[in-house]
């Protein structure tokens, strides 16, 4: 084809080239029979190397000896004692010339064989080197010193690498690269140095360096991911010795995927174009390692060109295959197979996140509080009342009581609305103890100093409380929420009475502060604890306070703790909750609902909530939308050619010159690809279809 368009002006040189190629892959007659001439049989019954030995032999610093001088018995003893020390170097060098022309005839035989029928299986061998890369990241429990079976990804949720995890990666990337370079160089020698380095360093270090570090010998049977990494570079050594005994293909062409032109190409190809910088790195290292007149703009040019004719090729043969009758219209199968999918899908994306936190409660699991700590203090003071409950004190709702609740609400829309969103599971009844788990331990001063501030001005109470639910799964959420009720002590009479009691007056049975222990709490999975005001409008209720003072066994002093009691009765504030406990109304008691938390799959979503949702995933899915059904009439003379096999023969024309080292000439078929597409009319006519019995298949 290049010579029709009358650009290979070269034709000599080009014969040449097929001359020294064919040279390269067979003997000349005239030099295998000088072998044969060489190689004649020394006389019958003497040895290969006696009869080499009688006919001369050059050893280096030594001058010309046969074994006929070996044999010389001189009657000057210098020349005797010189004559057998030549001899001796000349027995050590021909034993030394006998064991090692094995290994040179075997290297020789291998670098430079009579005949060589080239193969390519660099591809199987990248495979090999990219599935044992993710065994190592993924088993890198058993590659690591003292690493649990949990792998890498422990380490990541500490945002943390390992040096030894980071070297291993750097090594097998490294090798990658090496084994791709020598490939792209086509280097026989390098690529058997680098086989034998392989060989031992590996089996040293899987053997014995290994097994050291990691304390795991290589045979046990829960260290799968260093024999299935052995097994897999065991195959790659195979191939790779198999690919130095046959050598590298004379020209390196185009992508392993691109060898054919159908369906199953144009996805893998697709597939190979979507894996971050595996598509710049080959480009990269092919320019660097190939012998090219192309700057690497132009370069990268040149594979983006390939790249897009090689899927319109796989399109164009598809449509040759699969015809559509000319003015029939699309069948219903086409329509809603493809289009009804993509309609889903767009509706799926616009109404995915109110989807997800509506079935929050239906896919969400049940998680109870395992901590619950309730504080009260007086403004910045000591606090009053501190204590902490867990799994004992925090039971879940009986269903009966639940029954009665939503029987209790019934009435009330907004209860009602509220209710349908938990179950009996979801609720849990708090139980704290009214008796301070601590004893006041106020310092004189400080004491004197807020019963001034009592006597004086009006102080605020406040009553924190704080949850944590087990939520060690699911990193997105927060383990411990908490919120607090603040009051103001405006009354006089109310503070005064405070005071006395802080003062150790006994007639002062106890102190009623406003309403500020809450009813019901909410437990949400955002992280907040809101108190809850559908089910009742009063959400508080009062809290009375007793300062006790009292001696303990072992010791001398006198010492003060807190009681602390809500408002409660058979009727209030639960009256769904049974009353067997004669003790019920000593406890503090708090209703508590919890949202269900998502599982662990779906935490990495729900994690943004619903306006990140939409601010985030949709915009960037719409964005993705609009760019494959929009913006394409820019790209119509590109990606609408009717017939790209011209241009497509051109671009491996390109690549044909290159790797026969005519770089003039892939200057100027470069240049004339260049110009078809900065040329729409010289484009139109290379693309236009020929007769169909003419087109290439």
């Amino acid at each position: 084809m290049l010579k029709s368009l009358g650009l290979w002006k070269d034709t000599q040189r080009s014969l040449m080239g097929q001359d020294e190629d064919v040279s390269t892959e067979k003997v000349d007659d005239k030099q295998s029979d000088d072998k044969n001439v060489s190689g004649e049989k020394p006389v019958e019954g003497m040895p290969a190397t006696t009869a080499a030995a009688e006919s001369g032999l050059e050893l280096a610093g030594l001058g010309s000896i046969s074994m006929q001088e070996c044999e010389y018995s001189g009657e000057n003893t210098d020349q005797v004692r010189e004559q057998s020390a030549l001899c001796d170097s000349y027995l050590r060098f021909e034993g030394l010339v006998r064991y090692m022309e094995p290994f040179s005839n075997f290297f020789d035989n291998l670098l430079h064989p009579v005949y060589r029928v080239t193969t390519d299986v660099y591809a199987y061998m990248f495979f090999c080197d990219f599935i044992n890369f993710f065994i190592m990241v993924f088993g890198y429990w058993a590659f690591g010193t003292g690493g649990s079976e949990d792998g890498v990804a422990s380490y990541f949720k500490r945002n943390e690498v390992p040096i030894p995890f980071l070297i291993m990666l750097l090594a097998q990337f490294a090798l990658i690269v090496i084994d791709r370079a020598l490939y792209l160089r086509k280097y026989i020698l390098g690529k058997l140095v680098f086989q034998i380095f392989m060989v031992f360093v590996i089996h040293i270090w899987m053997f014995f360096v290994l097994p050291a570090i990691s304390h795991r010998g290589f045979v046990e049977d829960k260290n799968l991911p260093p024999k299935l990494w052995y097994f897999i570079k065991c195959i790659y050594l195979i191939l790779s010795a198999y690919q130095i005994r046959s050598g590298y293909p004379t020209r390196i062409l185009g992508n392993f995927f691109c060898k054919k032109y159908n369906y199953i190409n144009y996805f893998l190809f697709k597939g190979y174009m979507l894996v971050p910088f595996l598509y710049e790195l080959r480009s990269l290292m092919d320019w660097i390692w190939t012998d090219t007149s192309m700057n690497l703009s132009n370069w990268l040019k040149m594979e983006d060109i390939f790249a897009n004719v090689f899927l319109l090729k796989c399109l164009r043969r598809a449509e040759e295959e699969y015809p559509t009758p000319r003015g029939s219209r699309r069948s219903s199968l086409t329509k809603y197979g493809l289009g009804g999918l993509l309609l889903f899908a767009i509706i799926l994306i616009i109404w995915f996140p109110l989807l997800l936190f509506s079935l929050g409660n239906t896919v969400g699991r049940s998680l109870l509080p395992s901590d619950v700590t309730l504080e009260l203090s007086i403004g910045g003071y000591q606090p009053l009342f501190k204590i902490n409950v867990q799994q004992g004190a925090i039971r879940p709702l009986p269903y009966d009581s639940w029954r009665l609740l939503q029987a209790q609400y019934k009435n009330s829309a907004g209860a009602v609305a509220f209710l349908t969103n938990y179950d009996a599971a979801d609720v849990a009844v708090i139980s704290i103890n009214g008796n301070s788990t601590a004893v006041w331990s106020i310092s004189p001063p400080s004491q004197e100093a807020l019963i001034q501030e009592l006597n004086h001005s009006s102080v605020a109470v406040h009553l924190r409380w704080q949850f944590t639910r087990d939520i060690e799964d699911v990193k997105e959420f927060e383990r411990t929420h908490g919120d607090e009720k603040v009051v103001s002590l405006a009354d006089p009479a109310l503070r005064q009475d405070l005071a006395m009691m802080l003062s150790g007056d006994t007639e002062v049975g106890g102190v009623t502060v406003p309403p500020i222990l809450p009813k019901y709490l909410l437990v949400s999975r955002a992280g907040r604890v809101d108190v809850v005001r559908a089910l009742d409008s009063e959400v508080f209720r009062n809290l009375t306070l007793r300062l006790h003072t009292g001696a303990f066994q072992n010791l001398s002093g006198l010492s003060e703790w807190w009681q602390v009691q809500g408002a409660c009765s058979e009727d209030y504030p639960y009256p769904f909750l049974p009353d067997t406990d004669p003790s019920y109304c000593s406890y503090l008691n708090i209703i508590v609902f919890c949202d269900k938390v998502f599982p662990q799959a779906l935490s990495l979503l729900s994690g943004y909530g619903i306006v990140g949702l939409y601010t985030t995933f949709v915009l960037v899915a719409s964005r993705l939308m609009r760019g494959f059904m929009a913006g394409t009439s820019f790209t119509i003379m590109f990606d609408d050619m009717p017939y790209v096999d011209r241009v497509l023969q051109l671009c491996l024309d390109i690549y044909l010159v290159r790797e026969s080292r005519e770089l003039a000439l892939e200057e100027d078929l470069f240049a004339k690809l260049i110009f078809l597409y900065r040329s729409p009319e010289t484009l139109i006519k290379w693309t236009r279809p020929t007769h169909p019995q003419h087109r290439l298949q």
